[in-house]
């Protein structure tokens, strides 16, 4: 634990179908600023792009001076949430 903000050089989310290599989505942030016990929320544009239901996983890598973290989480999207997010976009 550091009790100061977390200044970070790169951030790194990339979304694949759960157990596989494919990157359907990949967002690079820099210079993001981490606030101690903070959460991050976020967003990752799909552009144009429909929304699928299944399962998939969240690949994240975060470097900073301080060290670096990663780790993967999954997720599902429900065939009626898929629909819902496709309407509204």
């Amino acid at each position: 634990p550091v009790a100061t903000t977390l200044p970070t050089k790169d951030v790194t989310v990339k979304i694949t179908p759960k157990n596989k290599k494919e990157v359907l989505k990949e967002q690079q942030l820099k210079e993001v600023t981490f606030a101690p016990n903070s959460t991050w929320n976020n967003q990752l544009d799909w552009e144009k792009e429909e929304f699928k239901a299944g399962d998939y996983t969240a690949h994240i890598k975060i470097k900073s001076e301080y060290g670096d973290w990663k780790w993967d989480q999954d997720f599902t999207i429900a065939g009626t949430k898929a629909k819902e997010l496709n309407k509204k976009a």
